[in-house]
């Protein structure tokens, strides 16, 4: 619901309407857990560290909120990215729904195979784009699409995740017709990762497809024809991407190999003024950090802060550049929690990361039913771990990382819970 929702006939067309999905949809899951927990005697879910890192963060954000030079801002976000206490709120209770909540392979299933339809939709709506026939919007803002996200940068970062959970359905699938529709939807979803011309995309999507080559080739694929079909798909989906954006480049000279090749060789150019324009930007979200370190200077309030060190730490070819504009955040999500949010909040979020990180690697290695599923959370992970050190936080992108964090941290108590002995005798007669 979140990735899809916006509403044309307002003036903030997409960041809006997800923010109020988010909060709807957080509310009513939450009761639904609370439900779930009452009619039942315990939790199945046992307490672990990572779940005390996310208590922390959420107290560590109440104080950011109370300290806050600018409260309201903190509570809501800046307009138009609305990435506020509110939304941290959320995203904490996503995390602890999807711990609650799959405790099964049948339940995980369900998730992962939901994300990868609605990334198909994204992306399909981005191919529409992509083709010039989209109903809402006539043309594209320098070429690039946008599809229900919103923004190039934050398309490619939710697609870069919904592509290796995609391919692993596609892998594990168990009929060929269900094989080919998720060999389309992970093509589609390439290419429109290459139409959105985003060199965050580029990179975490080359990140994600990487670690996952390697568990698979090292770890998962044991069986050939898990492997075989692996390779064999892989080959023929670069060869359809390419031919496919040859075939679109006369309508949409953007997407074509060469035009995609020249925008991911400009990522070498560091010392390049746009490039540069992004470290200003970090210089001055490390100095924010440095000068407000336990509990930052409040959610989301860079632009808040951002003249009073523009023109102190920046030189003045980029002092005058940012002058003219009001620059959100720091374009590097990390600098935007150790900034606004303190930086032992930043600190907590990695132990959240690394935790699951290291539950994933584990559960990959050793084999079973999810140990496709594990190299594919962790890849989409990766990759969006790369995607969010030079963008702003997106909700779509943001609310899926939560999600996922939330499932790798106990998915390797559910792989020994499938995998426990049945105990027969303890079973009433039939």
């Amino acid at each position: 619901m979140v990735p899809l929702t916006l509403w044309p006939w307002s003036a903030d067309v997409f960041v809006g309407p997800k923010f109020d999905a988010l909060r709807l949809w957080v509310t009513l899951a939450a009761l639904a857990v609370g439900v779930q927990l009452m009619a039942t005697e315990r939790v199945a879910v046992r307490l672990r560290l990572p779940d005390v890192f996310v208590v922390v963060y959420l107290v560590l954000s109440v104080l950011a909120l109370a300290l806050s030079v600018d409260r309201q801002t903190s509570l809501y976000g800046e307009p138009l990215q609305q990435a506020g206490f509110l939304t941290s709120l959320a995203l904490i209770v996503t995390y602890a729904v999807a711990r609650v909540a799959v405790t099964s392979l049948r339940r995980l299933g369900s998730l992962l195979t939901t994300v990868a339809i609605v990334g198909t939709v994204v992306a399909g709506y981005g191919f529409i784009q992509l083709a010039h026939i989209d109903p809402l919007w006539s043309s594209l803002p320098k070429g690039r699409v946008f599809s229900s996200i919103g923004q190039p940068n934050w398309l490619a970062a939710y697609l870069v995740m919904t592509v290796p959970i995609t391919i692993a359905l596609m892998i594990m699938a168990k009929r060929k017709t269900l094989s080919a529709l998720g060999a389309v939807a992970v093509i589609l979803q390439v290419t429109v990762v290459v139409a959105t011309r985003s060199r965050s995309g580029y990179l975490g999507l080359a990140t994600a497809l990487a670690i996952g080559s390697l568990l698979l080739i090292w770890h998962i694929g044991r069986e050939n024809r898990v492997r075989a079909k692996a390779i064999g798909v892989a080959v023929v989906g670069v060869a359809v991407v390419i031919a496919l954006a040859t075939a679109l480049s006369s309508a949409s000279p953007e997407v074509s190999p060469s035009s995609a090749i020249g925008r991911a060789v400009s990522i070498l150019d560091v010392g390049g003024f746009d490039a540069q324009r992004y470290v200003a930007l970090w210089e001055v979200g490390a100095a924010i950090a440095v000068d407000h370190p336990l509990s930052g200077s409040g959610q989301d309030t860079y632009a808040v802060m951002f003249p009073t060190y523009r023109d102190r730490i920046l030189e003045p070819t980029y002092a005058n550049h940012f002058a003219a504009f009001r620059p959100e955040s720091p374009h590097n999500v990390y600098l935007g929690v150790a900034s606004g949010t303190g930086i032992p909040a930043l600190i907590t979020y990695f132990g959240v990361i690394g935790f699951a990180m290291a539950t994933l690697i584990g559960t990959a290695r050793a084999g079973g039913r999810v140990a496709v599923f594990a190299g594919a959370i962790l890849a989409a992970l990766m990759g969006h771990l790369v995607t969010d050190f030079f963008m702003t936080m997106d909700l779509s992108g943001s609310w899926l990382c939560w999600a996922l964090l939330g499932v790798a941290i106990s998915l390797d108590q559910l792989e020994m819970k499938q995998s426990a002995p049945v105990d027969l005798a303890a079973r009433p007669n039939v």
